[in-house]
């Protein structure tokens, strides 16, 4: 399975840094972390 997060930070060069300085690894870790949850429940139902 595959994730794909399309946005757009607003207010120009002040949402670019933004962007860079948190919001990308903020979002990364997000996903990792919904991705392991996702894991792990449906192996629990794989097992049931």
């Amino acid at each position: 399975m595959k994730d794909y997060l399309e946005y757009e930070t607003p207010y120009g060069i002040f949402g670019e840094l933004f962007d860079i300085l948190f919001l990308e690894k903020h979002l990364t870790n997000f996903l990792l972390a919904r991705n392991k949850v996702l894991k792990e429940v449906s192996e629990q139902q794989i097992q049931e």
